[in-house]
């Protein structure tokens, strides 16, 4: 009777899987087809996130597309690693709707790291997080909120997993934390002090790792301040 009941139960188990496969798969590939022949003709898009783009990467200059003072004084502080990176796309492939990608590529590196790091199957974190309606919107524009919040989602995971298992303490996890903050701080004017926050715990937590690793505090207080100020 038991053994049925765990026959039936792996069989439930296996069906739904596959069904949650076969979603993610299909989803995912719409959302491929859309962000790739949909003009993104949001009013964020039309008025700074695309002239911003072709700007920072020469393909149109002042003369080109005139901003009033308030979006110029944006163009010329705001951080506009997003911008850029989307520019960069929009000119490599000739294709204007090529930097709705941005987004859609941030959500899958998320699940990616997901899957590889915490051992997440891909399928289901792609289902939890289209679920989100503000998500699954972001995911096929221009709009730059989708890729620095992932950054900054992983940069979380990473303290929590160098927290949760202390050997995981490798170059690998430290400059996954270190490019995920750059960029989201680089992106996203109020991701900077949260990537700054973030940034001090890890030196915080540096610190008490090599406290207590060798109980040479100095060295620790040195190893970690000069970590924070390359960051």
């Amino acid at each position: 009777m038991l053994q049925g009941v765990w026959l039936r139960t792996l069989r439930a188990d296996r069906l739904l899987t596959n069904v949650a496969v076969a979603i993610s798969a299909i989803v995912l590939a719409l959302l491929v087809v859309r962000a790739a022949t949909t003009a993104d003709m949001s009013w964020d898009t039309t008025a700074y996130h695309k002239p911003f783009s072709a700007r920072l990467v020469g393909m149109c200059d002042k003369a080109c597309f005139t901003m009033d003072a308030l979006m110029e004084s944006r163009y010329a502080s705001f951080p506009a690693a997003a911008e850029f990176v989307k520019g960069v796309m929009w000119r490599v492939t000739g294709n204007p709707e090529a930097p709705n990608f941005l987004a859609l590529f941030s959500l899958i590196a998320l699940v990616a790291y997901l899957q590889v790091s915490w051992r997440v199957p891909w399928y289901w974190s792609t289902v939890a997080f289209l679920a989100i309606p503000l998500v699954q919107a972001h995911a096929t524009s221009e709009y730059v909120d989708l890729s620095p919040n992932v950054a900054i989602a992983i940069a979380c995971l990473v303290l929590l997993k160098l927290q949760l298992e202390p050997e995981s303490w490798a170059w690998g996890s430290l400059l996954t934390f270190g490019a995920a903050t750059i960029y989201a701080a680089n992106a996203k004017l109020v991701l900077l002090p949260v990537s700054g926050i973030l940034c001090a715990v890890l030196g915080v937590m540096f610190l008490f790792r090599e406290h207590r690793r060798g109980g040479m505090f100095r060295r620790a207080a040195l190893i970690g301040s000069g970590w924070l100020v390359v960051l």
